[in-house]
């Protein structure tokens, strides 16, 4: 149930991705770091989807891919994380600074300002003070739930780990569950597949003991 709802929710979450690269046809303008990270998460969700299907009828070789595949994508999601982050706050700084030089221009006449501002200080004093405690709130909860996420993120990351910790105890009394070393098909992609699929589970072997 743990592992359904884990890849369930990496699958909600990894629709960005095609949903991201629609914007290419609309014309929508986006950086690399942008198309990269829609582009991975796309084809991160079809592995997550395979997972999906195969959580009642395991196979350790699948799910050892799977597994490794959702570690490399926790690590790779925080860098992501923390660039967009970094990318929304230059924005936002960049937008509050051209406000201000836009405001700085405009005042052509020094007293006229002057008597302005005297006669409206309570008021602008009043709404400064809202909006400042506005974007402060709004700053507040969006460093939460990124911190939140962060670690619902690697939480999930212990359950992939423990499920597949499972899976290689109970290979030791089932067979079912023992890693195939041979391509379950001839070609060099079941091949290819194979080799990747037998790195996975002895990298995740280690890690897990």
């Amino acid at each position: 149930m743990g592992v359904e709802l884990t890849l369930l929710y990496g699958i909600i979450n990894k629709m960005c991705g095609p949903y991201g690269l629609l914007s290419l046809l609309t014309g929508h303008p986006i950086n690399f770091m942008q198309w990269f990270y829609f582009l991975t998460s796309t084809v991160v969700l079809v592995f997550f989807l395979v997972g999906f299907r195969s959580v009642h009828h395991p196979n350790i070789n699948t799910f050892s891919l799977v597994a490794m595949i959702y570690f490399i994508d926790t690590f790779a999601g925080c860098i992501f994380t923390a660039y967009f982050v970094w990318f929304w706050f230059k924005n936002e700084t960049n937008a509050t600074e051209g406000s201000s030089d836009t405001s700085s221009s405009d005042k052509t006449n020094d007293e006229e300002v002057a008597a302005e501002v005297v006669r409206l200080v309570k008021r602008v004093s009043e709404d400064l003070s809202s909006q400042s405690a506005s974007e402060s709130y709004e700053l507040f909860m969006t460093v939460i739930l990124t911190l939140l996420t962060t670690v619902f993120r690697f939480y999930f990351l212990l359950i992939m780990l423990s499920f597949f910790k499972q899976m290689v105890r109970q290979s030791k009394y089932n067979s079912r569950f023992r890693l195939s070393t041979a391509p379950t098909s001839t070609g060099k992609f079941a091949a290819l597949l194979n080799r990747i699929e037998v790195y996975c589970y002895n990298f995740l072997n280690r890690l897990v003991r």
